[in-house]
């Protein structure tokens, strides 16, 4: 026997002191010793099993948000992001795709950003100031139409959800319509198929009009992931103005991918953070009080990207009440006010008579939302957030909104704002001494990476040691507080791998699957001190799910999530553990503090629930086949059992949309040949495994 590790083993704690223990052996073998009868006091939290979204990338439009169009308001590239130039990228793959040259310099003044022009010469187009929703409005205005064509507008490249659908819900906003206005959805190929159509008189009104019409397409489920045009102009010489044009599948639900509302309803997921991350800290939450359509879109305050503003509190809500999920909502400490924090909890929580309730009532949602949980700011302590600012200054903020929220409500549960990666050294210790009165909660973000140039075993390594080290990192924080007479808890509100390197693990490969359970684990030992986990994202961004081309797959980690969300309510097992460890990658973050030299390639947390007991098992090792012996002391269980396990061909294994079942959990049996000893000869490689034995 090597060496010996208790899991609380650098925070003061032996390993007689703890009910979970890991010794090293040479063998490429593990034995582990359950007592169920020496259980915890420590219930599994739904809590635990949360998500997260942010206006990133494409988690909301393009993810779990059903509208299909970019730039829906037709805005310039100016007002979409000003600080860019037009996305070049985009045209080259448009070009490589149908042959076509669909941009021309100049036209990025005329043209609606992420809209081309269709069969139209310059002079056939313009952005008037006009605007029913936000600044501009596409004009189009044709004295002749072009030799061997039907119409002169604008298009945009779409990718539809053919597998389950092939009515989508067309709007749009017109006026000054002196020609028939057409619409159609045709192949990007050179046949030019055309699969929907529909057609309008002219409108001749000053007044902005609305049309909304069912598009039904005569298209091939084979066509699935294949790019096609969505085209809109006028059928003859004559001129229209056109803003706000939206295309949603006919079976969206309020608005949402249904296959995402479902998938995550599955998944068990306990509470969803909205709306940041960084986004947060720009985002106003007042400004989209009113219906969609009216809805200014914005350049993203964080990112690079357009920001339509379809989803705002009302569609988080709703997105939440669909799934089943309890609500968290991060309020903007970066350049927003105490004020507007607490305004938002009386728009969430108020009566329909309070001053802001009423307004949500106005919106049509008469009964409060009783939105809980509060978290007073995002990552503050960066260079990289608005507002960010000193551990002095943030302590003042905490209060300052604190106060106010608060006042509003004081039964809510209020996060502050924690440092995870001493980028501010002093940052959580500043706040202790400043707010000790009024602090329940800290929020750790982890996006863990391992930028070296190492290969991928190393860089996994890196990450199944950060899930080990999280342990400890834990109980300094809450030690922290301890040493001061305060009990408060830790909310891990952003999670994942975040490897750069294509060659590296990332979040949509089995390692993230493997990390995240490691992660649970070291959570579960800590005994209650970490009450909320809402793991990074939802869809296209972290783990979980990934959509492209208008189709879905699911990533391990999803299903990773979804196994473990069943055990909440469980309470965990002592056990000692013998098992192989591991060197830990020299390159390490400052948060891992004196960290041990090596962390073990197996890890267990055995937990009972309803009489029947319940392990998690991880093997580590990127390369070893695992014998397991699991000796249950103290119970009584059936002889037959089941286990759950993910696994795949390497670390990196992943799914892909033409490729969905690579990395599939799959259920087997077993028997025990002695009492109360279960045998697992050939755990493999990577693998996650979650062991049912029955009671009896």
């Amino acid at each position: 026997m090597g060496l010996v590790f208790a899991a609380a083993f650098f925070s003061g704690v032996s390993a007689q002191e703890t009910k979970f223990n890991f010794h090293e052996t040479s063998e490429n073998r593990a034995v582990a010793n359950i007592d169920v009868s020496n259980l915890s006091d420590y219930v599994l939290e739904e809590r635990l099993f949360g998500n997260f979204s942010e206006n990133l990338g494409r988690n909301i439009y393009g993810g779990f948000w059903a509208q299909i169009f970019e730039n829906p308001s037709l805005e310039p590239a100016a007002v979409c992001h000003p600080w860019k130039g037009y996305g070049r990228h985009e045209i080259v793959e448009i070009k490589r795709l149908t042959k076509e040259q669909v941009f021309e310099r100049g036209d990025e003044k005329i043209i609606a950003y992420h809209w081309f022009r269709w069969n139209g010469s310059k002079s056939a187009y313009r952005l008037l100031e006009d605007a029913h929703n936000t600044s501009y409005s596409q004009a189009i205005n044709v004295s002749e139409l072009p030799q061997a064509t039907e119409a002169v507008g604008i298009r945009q490249q779409i990718f539809l959800p053919i597998h389950r659908e092939t009515q989508y819900e067309l709007s749009f906003f017109v006026k000054d319509a002196t020609a028939p206005i057409v619409a159609q959805i045709m192949d990007v190929l050179p046949s030019k198929k055309v699969f929907g159509k529909i057609a309008f008189n002219p409108l001749q009104s000053q007044n902005w009009q609305k049309i909304s019409v069912v598009m039904e397409l005569k298209i091939s489920k084979k066509m699935s992931g294949r790019p096609l045009w969505f085209c809109i102009g006028i059928a003859a010489p004559g001129r229209a103005q056109i803003d706000q044009i939206t295309l949603f599948p006919k079976d969206a639900v309020d608005g949402f991918d249904p296959e995402v509302v479902a998938l995550l309803k599955a998944q068990g997921v306990s509470i969803l953070r909205f709306p940041g991350g960084n986004y947060v800290s720009g985002y106003h939450w007042k400004e989209d009080l009113c219906p969609l359509d009216k809805r200014l879109t914005k350049p993203n305050p964080a990112w690079v990207q357009i920001d339509p503003r379809h989803v705002a509190t009302d569609e988080y809500i709703r997105l939440c009440r669909l799934i089943g999920a309890e609500p968290l909502i991060c309020v903007n400490a970066g350049n927003g006010t105490a004020q507007e924090a607490a305004d938002w909890i009386e728009y969430c929580n108020g009566s329909a008579e309070s001053r802001w309730g009423s307004i949500r009532a106005a919106l049509g949602n008469p009964e409060p939302y009783n939105v809980r949980v509060w978290e007073i700011g995002n990552e503050l302590w960066g260079d990289w957030q608005i507002g960010y600012c000193t551990p002095k200054e943030y302590a003042r903020r905490y209060r300052e909104f604190y106060t106010a929220m608060n006042a509003v409500d004081p039964t809510l549960y209020f996060l502050a704002c924690g440092d995870h990666n001493s980028l501010q050294p002093d940052w959580n210790e500043t706040l202790i001494q400043e707010c000790p009165d009024i602090l329940r909660s800290l929020t750790l973000h982890f996006l863990c990476s391992n930028n070296t140039l190492g290969s991928a075993e190393y860089a996994y390594l890196s990450q199944m040691a950060y899930s080990w080290l999280f342990e400890d990192f834990f109980r300094r924080v809450h030690n922290l507080g301890k040493e001061r007479g305060l009990d408060f808890k830790i909310a891990l509100t952003e999670e994942m791998i975040y490897n750069h390197s294509f060659w590296q693990p990332r979040p949509e490969t089995l390692a993230e699957a493997l990390f995240f359970a490691g992660t649970l684990n070291s959570i579960i030992r800590t005994e209650g001190m970490v009450d909320i986990f809402t793991h990074s994202a939802i869809i296209n961004h972290g783990g979980n799910m990934t959509k492209e081309r208008g189709l879905i797959c699911l990533n391990p980690v999803y299903y990773a999530i979804q196994e473990l969300r069943k055990l909440s309510g469980a309470r965990p097992a002592a056990f000692t553990l013998d098992c192989p460890f591991s060197e830990i990658p020299e390159w390490q973050p400052e948060w891992a503090g004196a960290q041990p030299q090596k962390f073990p390639l197996v890890d267990i947390m055995p937990l009972v629930k309803d009489g029947g007991l319940h392990i998690i098992i991880i093997n580590r090792s990127p390369d070893k086949i695992m014998d397991m012996t699991l000796n249950i002391i103290g119970g009584n269980y059936e002889k037959k059992y089941t286990f759950f396990e993910l696994t795949g061909k390497s670390i990196n294994a992943m799914n892909e949309i033409h490729h969905p079942n690579r990395v599939k959990p799959v259920v087997k049996k077993g028997k025990m040949r002695q009492e109360n000893q279960v045998r697992l000869p050939s755990i493999p490689p990577a693998a996650l495994l979650v062991l049912k034995l029955a009671g009896r």
